[in-house]
């Protein structure tokens, strides 16, 4: 199942509300878990973040192409803004190739194998 922002953003605001309740009623099972499954909405988010910088790589040598190309460019920094973000708030790592991707232009970012690589490291590590 693929997570949205809006299944992201409902989890992290569950798991701020047990981060401030535990002092109360301890529930440390239930505030490990939550923990573990925004980690694994983050992770999965900078996977597919990863696939599609691999795939922007390359500007398109068609002019009509170029400008598609440049609006789904604007978006991805967005959403990997947006993300990059979210994780430095709730305590999470960057990866860094993504961290790299948002600090330079387009042909400045690692190879697209290398992308890809990372995007499948991040989408198959353990749940």
């Amino acid at each position: 199942m693929k997570s949205s922002i809006l299944d992201r953003r409902a989890q992290a605001r569950l798991l701020r509300v047990l981060r401030a309740c535990t002092p109360r009623r301890p529930r440390r099972v239930l505030l490990e878990e939550a923990e573990i499954e925004l980690w694994r909405l983050y992770r999965r988010e900078q996977a597919e973040l990863l696939r599609q910088a691999g795939d922007l790589r390359l500007a398109p040598a068609r002019t009509e192409a170029r400008s598609a190309w440049r609006a789904a460019l604007r978006d991805w920094r967005r959403r990997a803004a947006e993300c990059a973000g979210l994780c430095a708030h709730d305590g999470y790592p960057l990866a860094p190739r993504l961290a790299a991707c948002l600090a330079h232009p387009a042909h400045g970012w690692p190879a697209a194998a290398a992308l890809h690589s990372d995007a499948a490291r991040l989408g198959a590590l353990p749940t």
